[in-house]
């Protein structure tokens, strides 16, 4: 099963409790997630699949990731770099000018989720090939 098969809005109300998001911004943006799951995990799921996990709790929590990692985009309003930020703080019509681009306010700077890697670190796949040459 590939990464992005594992969740679905079920999963995501019924057993992560997430906040309210439409069940099709889950199911749209689901492969955005696992791109950043994998790269988390030292992009394991290129080689491997998910049913490949032998522990189960390590599946369960891979899939809070994804779940994680989908909220977080949504309270970042976008899956992009600029998601993170926010509208000019300025714009002058006469002589045209236009201050820059401030951080959004919510303090989310990262398209990354910290609960996802939360949900990660027992799974073992954020250290994966760490040391090893």
């Amino acid at each position: 099963m590939e990464l992005f098969e594992t969740i679905n809005s079920e999963f995501y109300v019924n057993d992560y409790g997430g906040i309210d998001i439409p069940a099709n911004y889950i199911k749209n943006n689901c492969k955005q997630a696992a791109d950043v799951i994998n790269e988390l995990c030292n992009y394991y799921f290129d080689n491997h699949s998910f049913d490949e996990l032998p522990i189960e709790q390590d599946k369960i929590n891979i899939k809070k990731s994804m779940c994680a990692q989908i909220e977080h985009f949504y309270e970042l309003n976008g899956t992009t770099e600029l998601a993170s930020l926010s509208k000019p703080t300025g714009v002058t019509i006469g002589n045209f000018s236009m201050s820059g681009i401030k951080q959004a306010s919510t303090g989310m700077k990262s398209l990354i989720s910290r609960k996802a890697i939360r949900y990660l670190k027992p799974t073992g796949l954020l250290y994966r090939g760490v040391g090893q040459y």
